[in-house]
């Protein structure tokens, strides 16, 4: 199925990434974001939790909170927060997501 072939692809995209021995911060990041991804295919929802908050403080660290990525992390927190009933929190993590892209894209996007 395309779902099975999508994660065979992120799967393989990080094991090459972390074939280097001297990863930096931003590629550090972007592993534990796709594993998230991969852990939220694989209804892993408390590892894609984990995962995407790891990710997130390395974003946060790098791009001092403003920056597309951690707007779409905050997206991808809130939709596991709602998959595992926690509407609230997904709420929270909708609205930060929400706000930081209407401030780059204005309300017309």
């Amino acid at each position: 199925s395309e779902d099975e072939e999508a994660l065979t692809y992120f799967e393989e995209y990080v094991r090459l990434l972390e074939l280097d021995p001297q990863l930096n911060l931003h590629e550090q990041a972007q592993i534990c974001f796709t594993k998230g991804i991969i852990a939220k295919m694989k209804e892993n929802f408390e590892a894609a939790l984990s995962l995407y908050g790891q990710a997130l403080h390395m974003f946060n660290i790098m791009f001092d909170g403003k920056h597309e990525k951690i707007a779409s992390i905050h997206f991808d927190i809130g939709c596991v927060r709602s998959e595992l009933g926690h509407f609230r929190a997904a709420l929270h993590h909708f609205g930060i997501c929400l706000s930081q892209r209407r401030e780059w894209l204005g309300f017309d996007h």
